[in-house]
C-alpha cells in the first residue's frame, strides 16, 4: 500500500475508532445519565453516544465490552455511525476478538448507506489488503463513490495520495 493510503487509512481508524474528535465536548456523569436512559428506551443516537461514552471513558468508566454493546445495538438498527464505529471494534480488536471479515460486513452496511466515511475506509481496506485480498476495481468504486457523495472527500483524498 502506498504511503499515502497508509496515512488515510491510519487517520480514519483513529477517528473513527475511537470515536471522539478534537474539539469534542466532554460529557459528564449526569449526562450519561439521561443517554443512558434513552439508549435503553431504544434510541439508536443514544446508544451510539453511550458506546463512544464507554469506549473512550468520557463520563464513566472506559469499558470496551460496553462499548461494543451499545454500538451493536445502533448498528443493528442501521444507524450508520455506529457501523463505522463498530467496524472499527473489529478491526482493531477493541470489546471484542478481532475479526477483519465483521468489520467489513458492518463498514460495508454504512457504506451502501451513503457515508462517505465508510466508502472512503472500505476502499482503503481493499487498497491495502487489510484483513481481505487487495482488490484494485473494489477501491476504485468505493472511493468514486466517495468522490461523488461529498466534494470535501476530493480534496482530503488528494491530501493523502501525493
Amino acid at each position: 500500500m502506498s504511503t499515502g493510503a497508509t496515512t488515510a487509512v491510519v487517520v480514519l481508524l483513529l477517528v473513527t475508532s475511537s470515536g471522539s474528535v478534537v474539539g469534542a465536548e466532554e460529557v459528564d456523569a449526569a449526562q450519561v445519565k439521561a443517554i443512558r436512559e434513552a439508549a435503553e428506551r431504544g434510541n439508536i443516537f443514544a446508544q451510539y453516544e453511550l458506546a463512544i461514552a464507554y469506549g473512550t471513558g468520557d463520563g464513566v468508566k472506559e469499558d470496551q465490552s460496553e462499548a461494543f454493546k451499545w454500538a451493536r445495538k445502533a448498528a443493528e438498527k442501521g444507524y450508520p455511525d455506529a457501523q463505522t464505529y463498530l467496524a472499527g471494534m473489529y478491526f482493531s480488536g477493541r470489546g471484542v476478538v478481532e475479526n477483519s471479515l465483521e468489520a467489513e460486513k458492518w463498514v460495508r452496511r454504512a457504506a451502501e448507506s451513503g457515508d462517505v466515511e465508510a466508502q472512503f475506509w472500505l476502499g482503503s481496506i481493499y487498497a491495502g489488503g487489510l484483513g481481505l485480498p487487495k482488490d484494485d476495481a473494489e477501491t476504485a468504486n468505493w472511493w468514486r463513490k466517495a468522490a461523488e457523495e461529498d466534494r470535501n472527500f476530493k480534496l482530503r483524498f488528494r491530501e493523502y495520495s501525493e
